[in-house]
């Protein structure tokens, strides 16, 4: 059975909804926006924008989003509790430095991305509530 590419957006969507899940799926910074350290202090460079400084609390966070490592990874390596750190990213995500949703490559099979991002999720019985639909 194929799915067509909206049909799997939809569904990501949906899915996204629950924060459960959320949990495990990375986050990752926006393409566009660049972060350039300076001597004292970082800044981030959206195009068309002046320079926006990064608060000192948010930059070891934004350094480490790269679309890869999950909530609970992200919080292990700042030695942060797994909500400070939830928090910390829902700034980033309210600045529009990142993304945080499921997200389904383009594609002949977007079935199978969504599946190969849904079987990586840790918790079993969420794994497999989540993967019923398709």
């Amino acid at each position: 059975m194929f799915f067509s590419s909206w049909s799997i957006d939809a569904l990501a969507k949906k899915l996204s909804a629950d924060e459960r899940l959320m949990a495990w799926i990375p986050p990752r910074r926006i393409p566009f926006a660049r972060l350039e350290r300076r001597t004292a202090d970082a800044v981030v460079q959206l195009p068309g924008r002046p320079a926006q400084p990064v608060p000192t609390e948010l930059l070891p966070l934004l350094e480490l989003v790269d679309g890869r490592r999950t909530l609970g990874d992200l919080a292990g390596e700042l030695a942060l509790p797994v909500g400070g750190t939830e928090s910390l990213l829902r700034e980033l995500v309210r600045r529009r430095w990142v993304t945080w949703r499921l997200e389904v490559p383009s594609g002949a099979r977007p079935e199978r991305e969504l599946r190969a991002v849904l079987e990586r999720v840790g918790d079993a019985g969420l794994r497999e509530r989540v993967l019923e639909p398709l």
